[in-house]
């Protein structure tokens, strides 16, 4: 698709990213009917519409990852003082999850050029360094499961747009860039009220090793639900994976972006938390900030 076929969407992308709260923008009658209206527009001779799942489909608070880690840490702690003799600190298990990270991102078998994440990874690392072992990696990532179903609200509008859409006999698919798996994606799906049946195909770059961001995600899903790149429309709130790269593979795509104020509170709720780990335990916290 060359520039000149890139659909705009300033007024409406504008709206959003300057929403004090995007709920009530989301459930504001006038701009529901503005974006209702733009969708149906771009879903002209499209047979999927693809979705993003974290910031798109299911709203995060806004709690920066730092944070949300660390809160995860203290969860981590708790299982693991169960478990053996010796004491484990909130920050031990905070150090121990993010070299699972770095781990997993990092020496993990590249596919087409790309590396991509594990949860499963991530707390088989953490585990190991904590308690010598694989023996809580389980209980480790269904804490974390646990942690983010109650972090996350589902975005109404776009649930009862994609649910109105497959009735009318679009296919829906569900990509993510992240590191959980589909089916850890799933449970979190199915706690926010949108089951198996509302979608056709969830893709993850923890499963396919490929991302959105890289491009690389995208055959997978014409491959597997046997459409053209020209069929398809993306929406989610990332600029480059979930509308420059998909524009590039022949898909339409919108975007849709998380509020500024969003952005400036995750950023200012990450300092506190680098700052007071910093303070307390010498720990720099090398978490990249709010985007």
């Amino acid at each position: 698709m060359s520039d000149m076929e890139i659909v705009r969407f300033d007024a409406i992308e504008s709206e959003m990213s300057a929403a004090s709260d995007r709920t009530k923008l989301f459930s504001d009658a006038c701009f529901q009917e503005k974006l209702n209206h733009r969708l149906l527009e771009m879903c002209a001779g499209v047979k999927v519409i693809s979705v993003d799942v974290f910031d798109t489909l299911l709203w995060r608070d806004d709690s920066s990852e730092a944070t949300r880690f660390y809160e995860i840490a203290t969860l981590m702690a708790n299982i693991a003082n169960k478990n053996i003799a010796r004491k484990i600190r909130q920050i031990d298990a905070f150090v121990a999850r993010h070299l699972g990270v770095k781990v997993s991102y990092r020496a993990s078998d590249r596919v087409s050029g790309a590396r991509e994440g594990s949860l499963t990874e991530i707390h088989k690392v953490a585990s190991r360094l904590m308690v010598g072992d694989l023996s809580l990696s389980e209980e480790f990532v269904c804490a974390e499961i646990a942690y983010e179903k109650e972090k996350l609200t589902r975005n109404e509008f776009l649930y009862d747009f994609i649910k109105r859409m497959k009735s009318d006999g679009y296919r829906i698919a569900i990509l993510s860039d992240m590191y959980m798996h589909q089916d850890q994606i799933e449970m979190l799906l199915q706690h926010a009220g949108i089951f198996s049946e509302d979608y056709d195909l969830i893709l993850s770059s923890a499963d396919t090793k490929v991302s959105k961001a890289s491009g690389g995600i995208f055959p997978i899903a014409e491959k597997r639900l046997d459409c053209r790149p020209n069929e398809f429309l993306h929406l989610g709130d990332s600029y480059l994976g979930d509308f420059r790269r998909p524009l590039q593979r022949g898909w339409r795509a919108m975007h849709l972006p998380i509020p500024v104020t969003s952005v400036s509170r995750r950023r200012a709720d990450h300092v506190r938390t680098a700052n007071k780990i910093s303070s307390e335990f010498g720990v720099v916290v090398d978490i990249k900030l709010p985007e």
